[in-house]
């Protein structure tokens, strides 16, 4: 036999107590947004920007190209094809789809019937006040090698690009040339120029996700003098468990920068990590000038973007939030607000074969749009899947309300939101305040919900 009051009291404890909890553990809060794709059919999509106007521009990879080498006799199902399928679309503010330029240099790393390539090309992306492009066309490789295999279009491959609409390209500043030079990690010579951020009027900051470090490109001007490319930071590889026995006990985890966000103070830069890829271990840097890069964040899986949005909270883009090497290219974004708390930002478990709309696929790019909503690159590495190709999309996630919230730990269930649990706690009390006035008990008993 318990009182009203009791009962009531606990239901009110209950509520708040639940309240308490998802505060406590936003790292298990999962949200799911309403979404749109506004723009489609595009090549392997990469990082995204706004222009000034409020343009939206992608990056897109292309699907490599016609000129094919084996680049190792003793594995000839190995074959790196080249060609100018790279190129930059645009999304006018009033929903246009269009392409600035359609012949940036493209390349697709072949493994053999049944096997996805491997895509490089356009990848970074900024726009100038006046309208100029800059975007990084990757490589992957020693640069060494590229006239080698290639001949002079080899070339093409580890640039920062100008891009001038309505005129055309030009190569302006040769990263991998710095990587063949310098090898700043002190590993393999590997250079595959990724991630892009505007610094100031006259200099933009790169990653190399191959020799993975972050470097400060210099535009050049009529009266230059000097190097164009400044060393700023080198991200460093890891000893991890190997994915598979027997030993040795740990193998080498590269960190493979692939994402930056400036705003005036040090850098922050994402990494994907490399090989063996494992889930929680993807960091985020901050990297001042000057000084060894330290940890602001962790606990991420192969992280390909990152942005800011005028509250200060921070999305974090996951390209396989279970690992690429699990197979699954399911994607996710974490949100982390100024104190820390964590939201995963969800959408339904990728499936290329039988796509729902609603899913993120080896997402690739990420910004915060002008209207406070997110701009995501979605099935950004696989070309083909699913059909037809190329399929690559952006996606709008609106950040009003969420369409649903759940909890870890509630079996798949909807949770109700913090909202609703304060209108639970709320309500408890109403009920509460009326039974004292009117002096009422009464037994009752707590039944699971």
């Amino acid at each position: 036999m318990r009182s009203l009051w009791s009962v009531l009291s606990f239901t009110l404890l209950l509520a708040l107590g639940a309240v308490t909890l998802l505060m406590l553990a936003p790292q298990n809060v999962r949200a799911n947004y309403a979404w749109e794709v506004v723009a489609s059919q595009l090549d392997n999509p990469r990082q995204l920007t706004f222009g000034a106007d409020g343009t939206l521009y992608v990056a897109e990879a292309g699907a490599g190209g016609p000129t094919c080498v084996t680049p190792d006799p003793t594995n000839p199902d190995v074959q790196i094809c080249i060609g100018q399928s790279g190129a930059i679309s645009k999304v006018a503010p009033d929903g246009t789809q269009s392409r600035v330029v359609s012949d940036l240099w493209s390349a697709a790393r072949l493994f053999g019937p049944g096997e996805p390539p491997e895509i490089v090309g356009p990848q970074g992306i900024v726009a100038m006040d006046d309208g100029t492009l800059y975007t990084t066309v990757g490589f992957g490789g020693n640069p060494a090698d590229r006239e080698p295999l290639f001949g002079a279009d080899g070339l093409n491959f580890g640039q920062l690009v100008a891009v001038e609409q309505n005129v055309g390209w030009q190569n302006v500043i040769d990263i991998a040339e710095f990587e063949g030079a310098n090898n700043p990690d002190g590993g393999g010579i590997d250079s595959n120029p990724y991630a892009l951020e505007k610094e100031s009027g006259s200099a933009l900051l790169a990653t190399d996700a191959g020799g993975n470090d972050l470097l400060r490109l210099t535009l050049p001007t009529p009266t230059e003098s000097g190097s164009l490319i400044e060393l700023l930071s080198v991200f460093p590889s890891r000893e991890v468990p190997p994915p598979f026995p027997p030993p040795p006990p740990t193998v080498p985890m590269e960190s493979v920068p692939t994402t930056i966000y400036y705003d005036g103070g040090p850098p922050l830069v994402g990494e994907l990590t490399g090989f063996p890829f494992i889930v929680g271990a993807a960091r985020i840097y901050e990297a001042p000038t000057g000084v060894a890069p330290t940890v602001l964040l962790d606990g991420f899986t192969n992280i390909t973007d990152m942005d800011k949005d005028a509250d200060g909270n921070l999305y974090v883009l996951e390209i396989a939030t279970n690992s690429l090497l699990s197979g699954d290219i399911t994607g996710a974004i974490h949100k982390v607000e100024p104190d820390g708390t964590r939201t995963i930002i969800a959408n339904a478990p990728c499936n290329p074969a039988a796509p729902t709309g609603m899913e993120l696929c080896a997402p690739t790019g990420l910004v915060v749009g002008p209207d406070g909503a997110l701009y995501v690159a979605n099935y950004g590495v696989f070309g083909a899947a699913p059909p037809p190709a190329p399929s690559g999309q952006v996606v709008r996630i609106d950040l009003g309300t969420p369409t649903a919230v759940t909890l870890d730990g509630f079996n798949g269930r909807t949770a109700p939101s913090g909202g609703m649990f304060i209108a639970i706690a709320l309500l408890a009390a109403a009920c509460i305040v009326a039974a004292r006035r009117r002096g009422a008990t009464a037994s009752a008993t707590v039944q699971p919900q």
